[in-house]
């Protein structure tokens, strides 16, 4: 017959604990946007049951960003090298 004292059911309630932490930390690990973004980037005439031929999502708006003019450099470098169609 087992004995309960307070440090095994302390253990007991820390192993519950750990469980529910690591299935919420599981369901968490997915991707954080889901695909709701998805019917943002259907385009005219484009069948809405099917998936978009692209997909864009904006990160985030940084009010100052100081690496932006290297970054923009660094873009139009490598854009330059490309054979893009006229427009884009």
């Amino acid at each position: 017959m087992l004995s309960w004292n307070i440090s095994t059911a302390n253990a007991l309630i820390l192993i519950v604990l750990l469980a529910v932490a690591i299935i919420a930390l599981n369901k968490m690990a997915g991707d954080p946007y889901g695909t709701f973004h998805l019917g943002l980037n259907i385009r005219e005439g484009q069948d809405p049951t099917k998936a978009p031929d692209t997909e864009w999502l904006n990160m985030g708006y940084w009010k100052v960003y100081p690496l932006y003019p290297i970054h923009l450099s660094r873009l139009i470098c490598i854009l330059g090298h490309q054979n893009l169609p006229r427009g884009l």
